[in-house]
């Protein structure tokens, strides 16, 4: 028997009643209870995110679009950042590897560039995303500046689709029909 020492009368008597084993089952059992209702509980929560993901999804213009735009293509006009909006858009939206995106001053970059460029920039936006105007990249899903960083080590098994400005387009090869050679 265990001691009872700092133990109240009423749980004296009940340990007496059922004996110090059953209590520890009693215990063991309550915790199995709660472990089940928590694991319920993330099932459906799970269940949940499943059929309505949408509860979730956030808008693609996180950081904005035409802020990229500005960061990555201001110096080559309305052309350049065309251009660059449609690799953002053959991209699925995804801003992931656009260096424009992470800069640490983008909104102060962004707000010296002038009005008149924040205008042309939002107007791309609009245009390329919400009015899904023509693709003069032919699909690109890469470019690069060649004149000041040369040719990049991911381009290799890429092709050349397009040059606008100081930028030069590419996108992965899918057959050589689209490359205008034989099949």
């Amino acid at each position: 028997m265990m001691p009872t020492y700092g133990i109240p009368l009423h749980l004296k008597n009940k340990i007496k009643q059922i004996g110090y084993n059953e209590m520890d089952r009693q215990g063991e059992l309550r915790f199995w209870k709660w472990l089940a209702v928590i694991g319920w509980l993330l099932f459906f929560l799970l269940l949940g995110l499943y059929f309505f993901p949408d509860l979730e999804a956030k808008e693609i213009t996180s950081p904005a679009i035409w802020k990229v735009l500005l960061a990555e293509g201001a110096n080559q006009g309305y052309d350049g950042m065309y251009a660059i909006a449609c690799v953002i858009r053959n991209r699925g939206g995804d801003l992931n590897g656009f260096v424009g995106a992470y800069r640490k001053d983008l909104d102060a970059f962004c707000n010296r560039q002038g009005k008149r460029y924040i205008e042309m920039a939002q107007r791309i936006e609009t245009s390329v995303f919400k009015k899904k105007a023509p693709d003069i990249t032919q699909g690109a899903t890469h470019y690069e500046n060649e004149m000041a960083f040369g040719k990049p080590y991911w381009a290799k098994g890429m092709v050349v689709v397009a040059r606008i400005g100081k930028h030069v387009f590419y996108k992965y090869l899918l057959n050589r029909r689209e490359a205008g050679g034989k099949r």
